[in-house]
């Protein structure tokens, strides 16, 4: 009886070591286990999956990015013989004159036309160039477009029409960094006078500006019909022979007939029946 409680114990022991070698094993290979493991005795980190690993190395290349020198500085712009105003066009306009404007890509250009607010505009390839109009909600900025080139070594035209009924047209072309020439960041295009400050007005001042405009036009057409009604007045009444030609017309402005000459007698004589005797 003693031996066979004895083996009994030793039989346990063996089984109990077995399975506390198994679960050890277990833990070592198995990460699901370990991040348990660890969440019992917080002292264990779980292992970062694949994901997490490729969007942090994706993150670092476009901070990488971010901070890489391009080199793509235009030369030309640090010239000892650039001149502060090579960026400034100006624009004297000549009817039927087309100008040519270099543009660079990743840089805008503002075309300003002196006192002439803008009704229509055509830009031949808006797919190479990209037009939009300045806007402010107190001023008004009728008279000026921006464009900006969308890609390197194109041209088109630009035709725009002011208020005034000119007709301005233009050759458009785009360059980029490594150019030797520099492009013009505004083009200040008038009939008389070089890029200077602006008379921008706010937009209260201009609706003031158009009541009064209005206001005057209906006081000149109410001087106008008052004139009209007084010009009856100012007739003419002296009796006056015109020949055009064809009708001789006899009398004045209002009380007038027209003898038709091709119907008049000519070539004969009218004696009297009685002649004065004094």
């Amino acid at each position: 009886m003693e031996k066979f409680t004895l083996s009994l114990f030793l039989y346990c022991t063996l089984l109990s070591a077995e399975e506390d070698i198994f679960r050890n094993n277990t833990n070592e290979t198995d990460p699901t286990n370990s991040f348990e493991h660890g969440k019992e005795n917080n002292n264990l980190i779980p292992a970062k999956s694949d994901s997490l690993e490729s969007f942090k190395e994706q993150e670092n290349k476009e901070k990488a990015k971010q901070l890489m020198d391009l080199k793509a500085l235009q030369s030309v712009y640090f010239s000892k013989n650039r001149k502060l105003q090579d960026n400034n066009f100006n624009v004297l306009y000549v009817a039927g004159n087309t100008n040519k404007i270099r543009l660079r890509y990743a840089m805008t250009t503002t075309f300003i036309f002196d006192n002439d607010p803008i009704i229509y505009v055509s830009l031949g390839d808006p797919s190479g160039f990209e037009l939009t109009y300045p806007t402010n909600d107190h001023y008004d900025l009728s008279n000026m477009l921006v464009i900006k080139p969308l890609l390197i070594g194109v041209d088109t035209n630009l035709t725009v029409v002011g208020a005034s009924g000119t007709i301005y047209t233009f050759y458009l072309f785009s360059t980029t960094y490594t150019s030797k020439f520099q492009s013009y960041f505004s083009v200040f295009v008038s009939n008389k006078r070089s890029i200077g400050k602006l008379n921008i007005l706010s937009k209260s001042e201009l609706e003031k500006r158009e009541q009064e405009q209005l206001a005057k036009t209906e006081t000149d057409n109410s001087n106008k019909q008052d004139k009209h009604k007084l010009d009856y007045r100012k007739i003419n009444y002296e009796s006056k022979e015109f020949d055009d030609g064809k009708f001789i017309r006899i009398g004045d402005e209002v009380n007038h007939i027209f003898i038709e000459k091709a119907k008049i007698n000519r070539g004969y004589l009218q004696n009297p029946k009685h002649k004065r005797t004094w």
